[in-house]
Parts: C-alpha cells; structure tokens; sequence
C-alpha cells in the first residue's frame, strides 16, 4: 500500500512519517483491497483554537474512499485519533 504524507504550516519529521506509515500499513489487515492512503498535517494558527493541529487521511479502498479527520495539540495524538476512526470505518464495510 502506497502512503503520502504531506503538511502545511507544520513540520513532518521522520519520526512521525514513519509513524504513519506504520499505523496506517495496519489498516491494510483489516482492508485488503486498499491501495492508497493520503495523511495531510495542518497547523491552524489562531491562539484562541487548542486543538491546532489538524490531521486528515483517505484511504482508497476498490470501491471508494474513507476519510476520517481530527484536531488535537500535537500531531501523534490527531494520527491516533484518524487512524482509530478509518478503523472503525474499515471494519464496517468489511461487515
């Protein structure tokens, strides 16, 4: 399965590219028509928002998309929460 990591406003480190492809790899267990996965990284600059960092990921599977997204202050913890939530999307339509 192919992965993408992309960013804006925010730096992606090897670490955390690392990170998703791992976590995100895993899905493909669950789903195994899955062949691609975009993760996009977003740093929303307002001092007013607590949850800044914003994380989105699609996960192409034969017959379409999932898309989950989450806001969180570091950008692990938005990975954690997206990766939960294509889960539990994974494992709905696999049935």
């Amino acid at each position: 399965m192919q992965v993408s990591v992309r960013a804006h406003n925010v730096e992606v480190t090897d670490r955390l590219r690392a990170m998703a492809q791992r976590k995100l790899i895993g899905l493909e267990r669950i789903v195994r028509d899955a062949w691609r996965v975009e993760v996009d990284f977003d740093d929303q600059r307002n001092p007013r928002i607590a949850n800044h960092t914003r994380c989105a990921a699609r996960l192409h599977v034969r017959h379409g998309v999932l898309t989950a997204h989450a806001t969180a202050p570091k950008a692990e913890v938005a990975l954690d929460l997206v990766v939960a939530k294509l889960r539990h999307q994974a494992e709905r339509i696999k049935g």
